[in-house]
């Protein structure tokens, strides 16, 4: 994960509608355009400084629910209320809630807001703040650098490790007829939102060699709601399952590590066909309430899966982290398989027609 993550003008300035606009830079990996925010300050207030992050590490996908996060700063005393709403575009019209928050602050102070958006539309997001007259003393109207929709399982990874991880970027799955790639973004508790809807982007979390205690309540809950919803929650053990495995102990997931230990594993294909082999590998045992196993993966480590609402839960004993195999090509295949134990009817419909959906319209294109 990128530092601080507060936005800052960067030396790049042009007109828009009008309007100086900066581009501003979020935490994202460098390779990747989404991220950004074009910010076009509309009521221009000396005391206000406003910074602006969105998405999970900044990604966002056109049309679905984000995660808004504001810094407020003031010189003077201020009392009123902060507004964010998604707006309406010829080519996306945006049918999203208003979200309000009521604050008070004395000069010089700064605050932190989260709200969660139902449909950021094409990318177009206003914030305002009035005063308790009902006055805009301050308003921007910004323009998000969000995704478009792409055969893409996009997976949110938590870990300690998470460069362990990075292999799963070349993963490919597949959806009924087509294949569909895995892109991941890592994540910390600081990245995850409050509400499913800050998830909306999101296909896959994995949990690997991380302390979900670290989790709020309301992350845990939009995370169990998002699950519901459709989403496929990986927990990755290995040696540290039993601290991957504590928010999860009870719950609907209810799972629970029962100790640690090795075994000699090895992995198959589809067809049986084994295709690596690791000695001595670390697995945490665990007792799950409803799972089932899956045979034919990993012997004599089977991962497990469970149903919950239109989503799943996949507990695997060892680590994604770890070495599974003698080269990067067996590591992907063994990946591969647990990955698709995690495709269910909801993420594959979902990918396959927001690409198809997108594929006949236009969108904003950030280079």
């Amino acid at each position: 994960m990128n530092g601080s993550k507060l936005l800052c003008g960067c030396a790049v300035a042009f007109m828009l509608f009008g309007s100086m606009i900066t581009p501003v830079s979020a935490g994202t990996d460098a390779d990747r355009s989404y991220g950004r925010v074009e910010q076009n300050i509309v009521d221009k207030n000396p005391d206000f400084k406003v910074d602006f992050e969105y998405g999970i590490d900044g990604y966002a996908v056109y049309e679905k629910g984000s995660v808004i996060r504001l810094t407020i700063s003031c010189e003077e005393d201020f009392d009123g209320t902060v507004s964010v709403s998604p707006v309406d575009t010829d080519m996306y019209p945006t049918q999203s809630i208003k979200s309000s928050r009521k604050v008070s602050m004395a000069a010089g102070d700064e605050v932190k807001l989260e709200f969660c958006v139902d449909n950021l539309g094409a990318g177009r997001v206003k914030v305002e703040l009035t005063d308790e007259s009902g006055e805009v003393v301050y308003s921007e109207n910004d323009m998000l650098s969000i995704a478009n929709d792409d055969m893409t399982i996009m997976t949110a990874v938590m870990s300690d490790s998470s460069d362990d991880l990075k292999y799963i970027n070349d993963l490919q799955l597949d959806c009924y007829s087509d294949t569909v790639n895995v892109d991941r973004i890592s994540v910390t508790e600081a990245d995850m939102p409050g509400s499913e809807l800050g998830l909306d982007a999101l296909e896959y979390i994995l949990i690997d060699n991380y302390d979900t205690s670290k989790l709020s309540d309301d992350q845990y809950s939009a995370m169990m709601s998002w699950m519901y919803d459709g989403g496929t929650l990986i927990l990755s053990l290995g040696e540290n399952g039993e601290k991957v495995l504590r928010r999860f102990e009870d719950g609907v997931v209810g799972c629970a590590a029962v100790g640690t230990g090795s075994a000699d594993v090895s992995f198959a294909d589809k067809a049986g066909q084994v295709i690596a082999e690791q000695k001595a590998l670390g697995v945490t045992q665990f007792e799950m309430n409803g799972g089932s196993a899956v045979a034919g993966i990993s012997d004599p480590a089977p991962i497990y899966i469970k149903n919950i609402g239109k989503g799943r839960t996949v507990v695997v004993p060892y680590s994604l982290g770890a070495p599974l195999a003698a080269d990067e090509k067996e590591q992907k295949a063994v990946a591969e398989r647990i990955f698709e134990e995690g495709l269910t009817a909801t993420v594959c419909d979902n990918v396959l027609r927001n690409y198809y959906d997108a594929d006949s319209s236009y969108g904003f294109d950030t280079a």
